[in-house]
């Protein structure tokens, strides 16, 4: 297939900003902008696929970010993602830049392996600092769309060097998780006149079985196993409780290696399942009053309004449950919404 990778002309940048829409669909889309620096595939004269990129000065280093990419659907597995990455980062080294960054959602498996291919590693906010310094962290952090991006992880290459993938401690992270969302629950809970340690209690037991369940269900697949709590989307699991609703930070069990196939798939659907099965329990316990402590009805009333999130595969809420069930079974997937939708409504 003959495929020419070539820079954006400025009059093709509406075209690829509705390749781009057409792609993501949905809220991602909402997002896309009209790209000033691009580079595009095409097959014949059409446009099948694009990286979108721009440069930050950070002190004495300068970064290029990849912003957006994307292939037409038409054009998926003959590597055009592969060859746009590839050359889109040797395009930047060439521009001069110290280092390449992009962000990539937890669960997207293509574009796991992509960056990985060209250079780049997974880096904690921790290892941004190192990199970057703190304050070109924080620039890279809010320059960026990380600091509303839920679910997203931040990846690195750096010039003529390999710098390692986080080490991920898992019970570090487990603690990170139940802390800072727990926390943030029970303090923006006062401003409406919650129980501080009530609502402490009552999301920190939630997050805990949450944590647990996703253990069992990682027992039934052959996967190498680790929790990890996602950086990306500081600002949006903030202003969520303030403004009366929950939204706790991405924490989840992740295989150390992502690969493609059906049985990866159904191996992080399987633990997806047994997270959303735990809501269910806790939302069937709370409607029928099985449990008369106090907490139990905090926890019930915090299950129900989780498992809306847990049944929406789509971005910003897909990292929770629902779009591993759905890229892995759709018919088990309506079955887990139906259920939902019984115990949120009807129970």
């Amino acid at each position: 297939m003959n495929i020419i990778i070539r820079a954006m002309k400025d009059e093709e940048s509406l075209d690829v900003r509705r390749l781009g829409r057409k792609t993501f669909m949905g809220f991602e889309s909402l997002f896309m902008p009209t790209p000033k620096k691009a580079l595009v595939a095409l097959q014949g004269d059409k446009i099948v696929g694009a990286v979108l990129y721009k440069f930050f000065n950070l002190g004495k280093k300068k970064v290029g970010y990849i912003d957006f990419a994307f292939v037409d659907a038409s054009m998926h597995g003959f590597g055009v993602g592969n060859r746009l990455y590839h050359e889109t980062t040797q395009l930047l080294w060439g521009e001069g830049c110290d280092y390449i960054s992009a962000l990539v959602k937890d669960d997207n498996v293509g574009s796991w392996g992509l960056f990985f291919k060209n250079g780049y590693n997974r880096l904690s906010f921790y290892q941004m600092i190192k990199e970057l310094g703190l304050g070109g962290a924080l620039n890279h952090y809010f320059g960026t769309s990380l600091f509303v991006a839920v679910g997203m992880e931040y990846y690195l290459a750096k010039r003529d060097e390999s710098i390692p993938m986080t080490k991920d401690n898992s019970l570090t992270q487990m603690l990170a998780y139940l802390s800072i969302s727990s926390l943030l629950f029970a303090f923006i809970g006062i401003m409406y006149g919650y129980d501080f340690v009530l609502s402490l209690v009552g999301m920190f037991a939630i997050l805990v079985g949450i944590i647990v369940f996703g253990f069992v269900g990682t027992i039934f697949s052959k996967e190498d196993w680790h929790f990890r709590t996602m950086d990306g989307g500081f600002l949006i699991h903030v202003m969520v409780p303030i403004i009366g609703g929950i939204l706790p930070f991405v924490g989840n069990w992740y295989p150390k290696t992502y690969r493609k196939g059906s049985d990866f798939k159904k191996s992080l659907g399987i633990t997806a399942i047994f997270q959303w099965f735990f809501l269910i329990l806790v939302g069937g316990i709370g409607a029928f009053e099985l449990g008369p402590l106090p907490v139990i009805g905090r926890m019930y009333a915090i299950a129900t309004y989780l498992l809306v999130m847990f049944s929406i595969p789509l971005y910003p809420f897909e990292s929770f449950a629902a779009g591993r069930v759905f890229r892995w079974n759709k018919a088990i997937y309506c079955m887990m919404l139906t259920l939902s939708m019984v115990v949120i409504f009807v129970l």
